[in-house]
């Protein structure tokens, strides 16, 4: 009887460490090997809605959107409302092209957990690619009052001051995102452009090589070259 009452938390602790271990190999890069513990822990102990979500983010990055969102779908139907589940399913959504459905979705998932940022993030971000800019501010603000060091959150305030002919402020966000992830590529390039309109044009070479480096075959990468190029002629 005692090791029958105690199953429910020996699954949950499994489901724990499964996920961990998922997560630390996802953080690495290994993506294969972190769906072949997601899927082993499915098999063992089916219908857990952490580890479904993990399993869709996975599948979502190894870009089987088909399976991102059976798995998403699965977790909610098991877990009406979770956040992750709620925001993974509208993440795999949007990632297809159906910025429609994603929106109420994430609406919904922002206003549950306002202390989240990742719908705000996501819908900032479906905002910046349909050029809505009231949206973008709202969200954009609504992010960084729960991750106020989210690199790209600040790239997206840094284009809002930019878009308000902020000059300095744009510089400043663009900076600070910058600093936070050197990686951000499109921060790198925003704040060249910033620099380049002020004629500075070392510091602007500098995030333009950058953002060469990042990613070179990127339209932002082709971009900063093309610039680089100008630049050396002038």
């Amino acid at each position: 009887v005692a090791y029958t009452s105690a199953m429910p938390q020996l699954l949950d602790r499994h489901q724990e460490l499964v996920c961990l271990q998922a997560g630390a190999l996802l953080a690495l890069g290994r993506l294969d090997a972190a769906q072949a513990v997601i899927a082993a822990g499915n098999r063992r102990f089916p219908n857990r809605p952490p580890v479904l979500v993990l399993a869709g983010t996975i599948a979502m990055l190894l870009g089987d959107g088909a399976a991102a969102e059976a798995h998403l779908r699965q977790a909610l139907a098991l877990a009406p409302g979770d956040y992750d589940a709620t925001v993974g399913l509208a993440a795999a959504l949007a990632e297809r092209g159906e910025a429609g459905p994603a929106r109420p979705l994430l609406t919904q998932a922002a206003g549950a957990a306002p202390e989240r940022f990742e719908a705000p993030l996501l819908l900032a971000a479906l905002a910046f690619a349909g050029g809505d800019q009231a949206a973008l501010e709202h969200w954009t603000r609504a992010g960084l009052g729960a991750a106020p060091w989210h690199p790209v959150l600040l790239f997206f305030l840094g284009c809002l001051a930019a878009g308000a002919g902020n000059g300095d402020a744009a510089e400043a966000v663009f900076g600070a995102s910058v600093a936070l992830n050197p990686l951000q590529q499109a921060s790198q390039f925003a704040l060249a452009r910033v620099l380049l309109e002020r004629r500075e044009f070392a510091r602007a070479g500098v995030h333009l090589r950058n953002a060469v480096r990042i990613a070179p075959k990127t339209a932002q990468g082709k971009a900063a070259a093309m610039l680089l190029q100008r630049l050396a002629v002038a």
